[in-house]
């Protein structure tokens, strides 16, 4: 089966597809006027202090959809399979994802007025055959949280529970269910009010611990950074004629994993943020943003990091090789904290895709005997997963991100065609455009702007 879904993923995610996701990045980047340089007004739209309590709970929701098990175990599947250059490529993507991120998000909000529909169903259902294409992407969400949002996070976090504990699968499988099933069982609210919780503490306490390894070994910082520049451009391989299969392995595992990662594209992010009554679509659209910049260029990346700096086995994929790369700068303490995180973080993401799976069931027409039926079968799949070995839902994860990003990219260009972006000025309180006569930007004073 494994070897099924293998060819099935390489058949997939070939050059074309490559070729493609990377040419709707790049249009949207400019599109939106490369809104991803504009680093400091997207950290600062992300911080605001105007945000109401449901909209910080969107934030952390989305937040703990996309920190799971891809920010760490994720890095290392990536390191394993594409060597260090996929992390380049993972920060390549990542970069245009943040305009993906971005203007999916906006067009989310800014179809959503009068129509109905939360995103990304909201702008899914106005491009050609959309109806049909929507309740399409709506079952391959739930698909999605189903399967690497519960079964793959679950089992990740069954495995950290059972080192940490020194119990069994089984057991741990128990507990972890009997413990998050009351708060899946309440829905999306007390979902995103869990999540606020614990993505803040234990995203802080991940990045302090993975920094750590990094300036124990600073002195192998270089050739840590070396090779993964060396790998993902094809110059190491150069000499030996290998340079068309290693650049190719690195940029197609590289995308596959910072795609699980961040979810840049996959319009999983706008369902959330639609739902926290957020009028605002540049806001929106930097939330986006700004989650896909901390969860793959800086969780990700320090995760890398840790590993290459530490010399590290990386062509072992299981969380051997990190728990030994801890291990190796912080003794027993380190491997517990690394447990620690990788349970909470597989945890809170179990929430946040139950939320994106939730809200996906009531948009395509999900009543609330369908929505509890969903909800209990969460918790059971959630069991099932951490209790077995189901590593090939890793592959099987590609191939529905695969489905989703194309459903949801196509419905963004299309939509995204006519539609300006327009961002916002917190300092000038007013809206820049696009200038299209001199290709500056220019403030807009009309009423309909304001």
């Amino acid at each position: 089966m494994s070897n099924v879904i293998d060819k099935i993923n390489n058949a997939l995610w070939g050059n074309l597809t490559i070729v493609l996701i990377f040419a709707a990045f790049i249009f949207l980047s400019f599109k939106c006027g490369f809104i991803q340089l504009k680093i400091k007004r997207i950290f600062k739209a992300f911080f605001s202090s105007d945000k109401d309590k449901k909209c910080s709970s969107s934030i952390a929701a989305v937040l703990a959809a996309s920190m799971g098990t891809g920010n760490i175990l994720g890095t290392a599947a990536a390191l394993a399979a594409g060597g260090p250059g996929a992390v380049l490529w993972m920060n390549i993507t990542a970069f245009f994802g943040m305009a993906a991120a971005y203007s999916e998000n906006y067009l989310g909000i800014f179809s959503m007025k009068g129509k109905g529909k939360a995103a990304p169903f909201s702008y899914i259902s106005q491009m050609p055959c959309g109806k049909f294409f929507s309740v399409i992407y709506g079952v391959l969400c739930i698909c999605a949280a189903f399967t690497m949002g519960n079964m793959l996070q679950g089992s990740a976090a069954c495995s950290a529970a059972s080192e940490l504990t020194g119990s069994g699968k089984i057991t741990a499988a128990l507990v972890i269910s009997a413990v998050l099933a009351p708060v899946i069982l309440g829905g999306a609210e007390r979902i995103s009010r869990a999540a606020e919780r614990l993505i803040p503490p234990v995203s802080v306490i991940y990045i302090a611990l993975a920094l750590g390894v990094v300036i124990i070994n600073r002195e192998n910082i270089p050739y840590a950074v070396g090779e993964i520049f060396r790998q993902g451009l094809g110059i190491k391989a150069a000499a030996g004629g290998a340079v068309g299969y290693t650049v190719r392995s690195a940029v197609s595992v590289g995308m596959r994993r910072g795609i699980f990662s961040n979810e840049a594209g996959l319009g999983s992010s706008a369902a959330v943020h639609s739902s926290s009554g957020i009028t605002d679509p540049d806001k929106a659209g930097k939330w986006a943003a700004c989650e896909v910049f901390i969860d793959t260029v800086i969780c990700c990346t320090l995760t890398a990091l840790a590993v290459l700096t530490a010399g590290a086995d990386i062509s072992d994929d299981s969380a051997a090789v990190l728990s030994d790369t801890f291990g190796a700068a912080f003794g027993i303490m380190g491997e517990f904290l690394l447990s620690v995180c990788v349970m909470i973080f597989a945890a809170s993401s179990v929430l946040g895709w139950c939320c994106c799976g939730e809200l996906s069931l009531k948009n395509i027409g999900g009543g609330k005997k369908g929505v509890y039926i969903y909800r209990i079968m969460q918790v059971i799949l959630l069991f099932i997963g951490g209790a077995a070995d189901i590593s090939s839902l890793w592959g099987l994860a590609d191939i529905v991100n695969y489905l989703m990003l194309m459903i949801n990219m196509t419905a963004v260009i299309a939509v995204s065609w006519g539609t300006e972006f327009r961002e916002y000025d917190a300092i000038r309180k007013v809206y820049i455009k696009s200038d299209k006569t001199n290709g500056r930007l220019s403030c807009s004073h009309d009423k309909k702007c304001r």
